[in-house]
């Protein structure tokens, strides 16, 4: 967020108005979602802990076994 010069205007940009920075096209679509919902502006429909884990499982599992039968 280098556009911001100040804590407070990034504060007030986050917080406030939820601006998140843009995820890279080529993220992989589990791990795109899992973000996505990890920066929901209700706190209450963001993922707990524990299916964060088993979520990040699953993406390192599909990203290092390269193996679509696998």
């Amino acid at each position: 967020f280098q556009e911001f010069e100040s804590f407070e205007e990034f504060r007030t940009a986050v917080c406030y108005h939820h601006k998140r920075p843009p995820i890279p096209d080529d993220t992989n679509p589990k791990l795109r979602r899992l973000i996505e919902r990890c920066w929901h502006s209700n706190p209450a429909i963001r993922p707990p802990f524990t299916e964060i884990v088993e979520a990040l499982d699953d993406v390192i599992l599909e990203v290092a076994i390269n193996d679509e039968y696998g």
